[in-house]
Order: C-alpha cells, then sequence, then structure tokens
C-alpha cells in the first residue's frame, strides 16, 4: 500500500481493496481514471439483476 504524505485520509488505507473483492463477486469492473497532478477517480459498475 502505499500513500503520499500529503494524503488527507486517516485510515487503514484497505478501503479500494474492499470495494474490488465485492464489485468482482457480484460481477462488475473496478476501474480506475488517473490525471498525473490532478486526481484519481474510481468507477464501479453493478449488473442489473432480473427480481
Amino acid at each position: 500500500m502505499f500513500r503520499s504524505r500529503s494524503a488527507r485520509a486517516h485510515g487503514s488505507g484497505i478501503g479500494l481493496a474492499v470495494a474490488a473483492e465485492l464489485t468482482a463477486a457480484d460481477g462488475g469492473p473496478l476501474t480506475a481514471d488517473s490525471e498525473v497532478g490532478r486526481c484519481t477517480t474510481f468507477t464501479t459498475r453493478l449488473p442489473v439483476r432480473a427480481r
């Protein structure tokens, strides 16, 4: 795990790993889009299930 010295969040740092596992378990992708020096956006897409 890597967290920069200027990171604002405090915590264990496992949130993204948990989100990736839950997303994969439901059959969806977790993607990242990053701009150097700006931001990173993570997107989770889950399939729609019939009731």
